[in-house]
């Protein structure tokens, strides 16, 4: 199946006696669709699924709202195999504002037009011409951007800190006031706080993304590229990879290794969030062993260690990932935030914590329009329309 990175108009590939998506099944049945460009920042492309105009004797029932609110962000510099410069970490910023300003944005896919690259790093020939103090800010402010992809996990934690490093229980309860005035200043736009930290705080907390993000790894992700993918909801990896065979020659890789982690060969660490993701995903020590020797990993350990949701064919992974996007696409656009919501705060507290966390989300959708509407659809026995409202 052909992923839309190599043939730009088409989604997928529809069988020549197909006439009706109804007629095939989810995994077959494909659309023809075109993107409106959003942000065009350099090496990154911010465009938008919108609806396809159908050709005679095709039907394509209820395709708009599977492919609206679906939005990709691509990255786009072959010549250094999309590594991450100043360039490229600019219009990452600016397209994470693009969407969580648009409204009707509910998934957000992160692909390479590059083939055979998803992202391979940071820009060392860029970083040679740095100093200390510039490198350490560039690295700060990559680290705080590839925070942008997901939503208030480290909030929370934030908070924590702040209450234990506590000295006595005056300094405690001081804490959480500030806390609260964190809090106010990233739901209302109006900052009681004066601290340049805590502001730079509470403005990468307003432009974190509230919605799914799927990367789309087709070929290597080190380094950065590695970090920028952790950063997201889901993973969609394709690989040549042939398991049975490679265990039948004592071969434990395909034809590419496509992750890892080298910076310590490099005398730096992981600056990006991979010290701290990694370990949350596949555990301490197997992230210390990968950080420490910085080997290379293919596809199919990818996927066993959980560092990828789901390893396909080269070449389908844009096709299952639009896939996943059109089933988030169709549930409740509200519910969805709130469910991450709910998993990355509650992730970072005990499990009574959590519970109050979860409690507090459910309580946001509890009154929405779009609850009513799924109740009635159920009843009605018909496809629930939700408006995110």
């Amino acid at each position: 199946m052909l992923g839309l990175r190599r043939l730009p108009a088409v989604s997928g590939r529809l069988a020549p006696e197909v006439t009706s998506v109804s007629a095939a099944s989810s995994h077959s049945a494909v659309f023809f669709r075109t993107l409106q460009i959003l942000v065009q920042q350099g090496p990154v492309r911010l465009q938008k699924l919108s609806a396809p105009d159908t050709g005679p004797g095709i039907v394509f029932p209820s395709c708009d709202s599977l492919v609206t609110g679906i939005v990709e962000l691509r990255l786009e510099r072959p010549e250094a195999k999309n590594a991450i410069g100043k360039e490229m970490l600019q219009g990452l910023r600016s397209a994470i504002q693009e969407v969580e300003a648009d409204t009707a944005a509910n998934v957000v896919l992160v692909t390479s037009s590059v083939p055979k690259v998803f992202c391979a790093g940071a820009d060392l020939k860029e970083r040679r011409l740095m100093g200390p103090s510039e490198v350490r800010d560039f690295v700060n402010s990559l680290r705080s951007t590839f925070s942008s992809f997901e939503l208030l996990s480290d909030f929370w934690k934030f908070r924590k800190s702040m209450v234990m490093k506590s000295e006595t229980l005056d300094k405690a309860i001081q804490a959480n006031v500030h806390f609260a005035c964190i809090l106010n200043c990233i739901l209302t736009d109006k900052c009681c706080i004066n601290s340049p930290i805590d502001v730079n705080f509470c403005i990468m907390f307003k432009q974190a993304l509230s919605i799914p993000t799927i990367a789309v790894v087709e070929g290597v992700a080190f380094g950065g590229g590695l970090e920028l993918a952790l950063s997201c909801d889901l993973r969609i990896c394709g690989s040549d990879f042939n398991l049975h065979q490679s265990y039948a020659y004592g071969n434990r890789f395909g034809k590419d290794a496509k992750f890892s982690l080298p910076e310590t060969g490099l005398a730096i660490i992981p600056g990006a969030g991979g010290t701290q993701r990694l370990p949350r995903i596949v555990g301490r020590s197997r992230a210390k062993e990968l950080i420490f020797t910085g080997r290379r990993f293919d596809a199919v350990e990818a996927v066993t260690m959980g560092v990828v949701n789901y390893c396909v064919p080269a070449g389908d992974a844009y096709q299952k990932a639009l896939e996943l996007a059109r089933e988030i696409n169709q549930k409740g656009p509200l519910a969805v935030k709130m469910a991450k919501k709910a998993i990355d705060q509650g992730a970072e507290v005990d499990l009574p914590s959590a519970l109050v966390v979860e409690e507090e989300c459910y309580q946001q959708v509890l009154h929405t329009e779009d609850r009513l509407e799924g109740l009635a659809a159920f009843a009605e026995k018909r496809k629930p329309i939700y408006k995110g409202k």
